[in-house]
């Protein structure tokens, strides 16, 4: 059985979904960020400690592997304003500098990463951490490279991101795991196998996360939930109108 995620909803939950806590103050999470426009809430459902985690994981990803993508789109922020220009490396006179180019014209730029399918899935053997198979440059709303880079005068244009901490792992499982809350209820699961790399209790997000190639589709954003013999999957597709890959997330098991 699979399931599309579409509308947006807002569910009460009363606990923290990570570690149980009934303690107040509890926080609403956002299951797609707010700096990406989500509208999939979960309300009382972080307590303060969880939250101080997840939000680090989520500002990681905003700031830096999604900022310019968030700036061409301009997504909501809590800032008052996306930043106009970002920095590119480019090749002049031999050398390497950095020059500042307009998100007009550089466009929702963003590297992403590949991986193998999660090793729970295809049960080949895993000891820890993540198999990345590849990088996808994805771009769109902007001039053309040739055009952008004849612009500034150089015949070489590099554009990178650091991936660090597990966070866009960590971050893809959190998505994952609030789409099949949202669906399904937190009393429904019997164990949550994304919990433990999710909080960076146990390095094992390979075995939950992964990835299938990369496709275009018809939507922004898609989340599909798939149930295998009681076990929860999420596919996930963020800026799936461009040729982005489908995330999997093994969230956990129905009771």
């Amino acid at each position: 059985m699979s399931l599309k995620i579409t509308e947006p909803k807002t569910v009460r939950v009363g606990r923290c979904i990570y570690c149980g806590s009934t303690q107040e103050p509890l926080s609403r999470e956002h299951i797609i960020p707010f700096g990406l426009n989500g509208k999939w809430v979960l309300s009382k459902a972080s307590c303060a400690n969880c939250s101080n985690i997840t939000s680090r994981i989520e500002e990681d990803v905003l700031r830096h592997i999604l900022k310019p993508v968030r700036a061409s789109f301009n997504t909501r922020t809590y800032r008052r304003k996306h930043p106009d220009n970002f920095p590119l490396v480019i090749e002049k006179d031999g050398k390497k500098v950095s020059v500042d180019v307009p998100i007009e014209k550089l466009g929702g730029a963003m590297v992403l990463l590949g991986y193998k399918l999660p090793a729970y899935l295809d049960d080949r053997p895993y000891k820890h951490g993540i198999d990345v198979t590849g990088s996808y440059l994805v771009r769109g709303n902007g001039i053309p490279l040739e055009e952008l880079a004849k612009q500034l005068g150089t015949k070489s244009i590099s554009y990178s991101v650091t991936y660090k901490e597990q966070n866009f792992e960590r971050f893809l499982a959190k998505v994952g795991y609030g789409m099949a809350l949202i669906h399904y209820g937190i009393d429904s699961f019997e164990k949550v196998y994304v919990l433990p790399a999710l909080m960076r209790n146990f390095d094992d997000i390979g075995k939950w996360v992964g990835s299938l190639g990369p496709t275009r589709g018809k939507e922004d954003l898609t989340v599909t939930l798939e149930e295998k013999n009681k076990d929860v999957i999420a596919y996930i597709r963020l800026f799936g109108k461009w040729p982005v890959p489908t995330y999997v997330v093994v969230v956990g098991k129905l009771r």
